[in-house]
């Protein structure tokens, strides 16, 4: 309570001096919560891509004809190594434009001008671009049944490793929606030989993921004889062994794509009972369903 014998203009300078109060106290406070409240990194920004589409339309001019190459002073024996095909440029890269990834100068018909300061691989100088579109790379890809070593290239373990390496000149023909390859085995191979690294992927695994349900008791190089076309398989591990017709056969001529369990050692897994029973039955044969070994040898038909 207020005194009576107070005047009223006092109540004027209580309220007053409550406000000022209160701001002080709060401009006081503010650090002190500001300080005591969990820090929020903040997300790093991204380089922006220099797009530079339009300016690349003179390049594209020279690099489609070999006879423009070669008066602008290329050599004859890079001509088609320096050739671009026209229908590149409508692949997701293609359209970024030349100098938007090799740099140099756009917009000019002067050959000299134009390749100052251009790069021949981007992705040796530039990987942080490529890493604009490419986020989050997968390391493995189930679908094509491959492991990748995406986070060690990204985060810099493999040393020397580039985009490059392994996706070649992605935007001069190689078109990610179609799946066209990106390498082969060979380059895989060759690379790791060039560089002499510890691993030679003599492990299929390490990039594979077995396909068949004995992968994890067999390893590939049990049955594949090469890395370059897996059709070629010995059979020498086979439980039975598979002579005369039998050898002629391809795996999955009895097994089921992609697994091999589930097949009995037993002729009438493969050769349909019905069809069997109907032809024994035309040679007054019967009573021997399932004993075939009585009459026929292994991959033999009579």
């Amino acid at each position: 309570m207020i005194p009576t014998n107070w005047p009223r203009w006092m109540l004027i300078v209580i309220g007053l001096s409550l406000v000022v109060a209160t701001i002080l106290v709060a401009l006081v406070l503010e650090p002190v919560a500001q300080a005591m409240a969990p820090q929020i990194e903040p997300t790093p920004t991204m380089v922006q891509l220099a797009y530079a589409g339009p300016l690349s339309e003179n390049c594209e001019t020279c690099h489609f004809d070999q006879v423009a190459l070669t008066q602008a002073g290329a050599n004859a024996e890079n001509l088609d190594l320096m050739t671009i095909e026209p229908e590149s440029l409508q692949t997701i890269h293609g359209r970024l434009g030349c100098v938007t990834c090799h740099r140099g100068t756009g917009g000019t018909d002067d050959a000299q001008a134009a390749h100052e300061g251009l790069v021949l691989d981007p992705s040796l100088h530039f990987a942080e671009e490529c890493l604009l579109c490419h986020r989050d790379m997968p390391e493995v890809f189930p679908q094509d049944r491959l492991r990748t070593p995406h986070d060690a290239v990204t985060h810099g373990t493999a040393v020397n490793v580039s985009c490059s390496d392994c996706h070649g000149g992605v935007g001069h023909g190689f078109d990610p929606v179609t799946g066209n390859v990106v390498c082969s085995m060979e380059v895989c191979l060759d690379c790791h030989e060039e560089r002499q690294l510890d691993s030679k992927l003599s492990d299929c695994s390490s990039c594979h993921i077995g396909a068949h349900d004995v992968a994890a008791a067999l390893e590939c190089s049990v049955c594949h004889q090469t890395t370059t076309t897996w059709q070629q398989v010995s059979l020498a591990i086979h439980p039975m062994p598979l002579v005369g017709k039998h050898a002629t056969l391809q795996c999955f001529d009895c097994h089921k794509v992609p697994n091999f369990k589930g097949l009995q050692l037993d002729c009438l897994e493969c050769h349909a009972r019905a069809e069997t029973e109907q032809f024994h039955a035309t040679k007054n044969i019967e009573g021997i369903a399932g004993q075939c070994n009585l009459c026929h040898e292994e991959g033999k038909t009579n």
